[in-house]
């Protein structure tokens, strides 16, 4: 990637992470022909929203990478605005300092740090957030899909909160909102065989509305409830049935909340339990077979998780319904 970005270069910066087994890079694209990695350390997360993410670049170490000049430039224009040299803060050096930045970028970082590192007291706007920290316990697939779906729940910034006022309630971007169209969890597990290490933990839709489920990735197709969706409303597409469940719980998200984590909950064990029992099914299978029956697993969830969802809706419905206010 780094050859190609100095080859053809890039009109913004961007991150991009990469992982095996193993270990996870981030690389961040300064713009033009110039970009730098930074190797995850193996007991650390990083929470990167829409601005520059690293902050302790060191160019001698053997977990950084960057193009060829980048310190270069650095020196020769004159960009260390700490006047530190190496490492080098590059949030300082190539990041954003904008205003927007204290509504859409910084809070969403300082909830997620928030979640992960609960111990720690920080603010909302605070500039100095580090770029990658140590939880206080391991993380899950629960724990990611929760801080990818949340909306600062337990703070007075809570747009469903009855702590605040209603400035506080609209001061700050949410990280799972109206506009979110899928949220994926990437996953290249340890424990079982390299066929099926790879699983790829799919959601569609407003990310606070909808479960996440596990599917093999090594595989030729997509379930249609995941593959095909309208650009117009259909019932049979997870988007837009995610999309229904959302606009009935905007209104009242207390009346149905229940109905909420019991489907996010459901949805994500029954994933699970089907993993699971694939896993064992699949070990001694190999190339067309194994493939098939992994679809085979894909499309199962595909079905759990529609059902579940619509069962939800229809949960959502019968409790509405009672509370329509056209009553006499």
């Amino acid at each position: 990637m780094g050859k190609y970005l100095e080859k053809y270069g890039t009109y913004e910066s961007n991150g991009v992470a990469f992982s095996d087994k193993d270990e996870v890079w981030y690389m961040e694209t300064i713009g033009g022909h110039h970009w730098a990695a930074q190797r995850v350390p193996d007991d650390c997360y990083v929470a990167a929203p829409n601005w520059f993410s690293i902050t302790d670049f060191d160019f001698d170490s053997d977990d950084t990478m960057a193009s060829a000049d980048l310190e270069k430039m650095i020196k020769n224009y004159h960009l260390d605005i700490d006047g530190t040299g190496n490492p080098y803060n590059f949030r300082h050096i190539f990041g954003s300092h904008d205003d927007s930045d204290y509504e859409y970028n910084i809070p969403r970082q300082w909830y997620i740090q928030k979640l992960f590192n609960p111990s720690e007291e920080h603010e909302p706007d605070d500039l100095e957030l580090p770029f990658a920290k140590k939880p206080e316990h391991l993380l899950t697939i629960e724990d990611f899909k929760y801080a990818l779906s949340s909306r600062y729940q337990h703070t007075k910034y809570d747009p469903y909160g009855q702590e605040g006022t209603d400035a506080d309630h609209h001061a700050f971007r949410p990280i799972g909102f109206q506009r979110n169209q899928e949220l994926s969890i990437l996953q290249i597990r340890n424990d079982v065989p390299a066929k099926i290490a790879g699983v790829q933990w799919l959601s569609l839709g407003p990310n606070a509305f909808n479960g996440s489920v596990p599917y093999y990735t090594n595989v030729l197709h997509t379930p249609a409830a995941y593959r095909d969706t309208h650009e117009h409303f259909s019932i049979q597409d997870m988007y837009w049935l995610t999309h229904v469940i959302a606009t009935i719980v905007d209104e009242h998200p207390f009346r149905y909340n229940a109905s909420i984590e019991a489907m996010k909950q459901s949805t994500l064990a029954a994933g699970r339990h089907i993993l699971l029992e694939t896993d064992k099914a699949v070990q001694d299978l190999d190339g067309k077979q194994l493939q098939e029956k992994l679809q085979t697993a894909n499309n199962q969830i595909a079905k759990s998780t529609y059902d579940k969802a619509m069962k939800c809706f229809g949960e959502c419905v019968e409790t509405g319904a009672l509370q329509i206010r056209l009553n006499y």
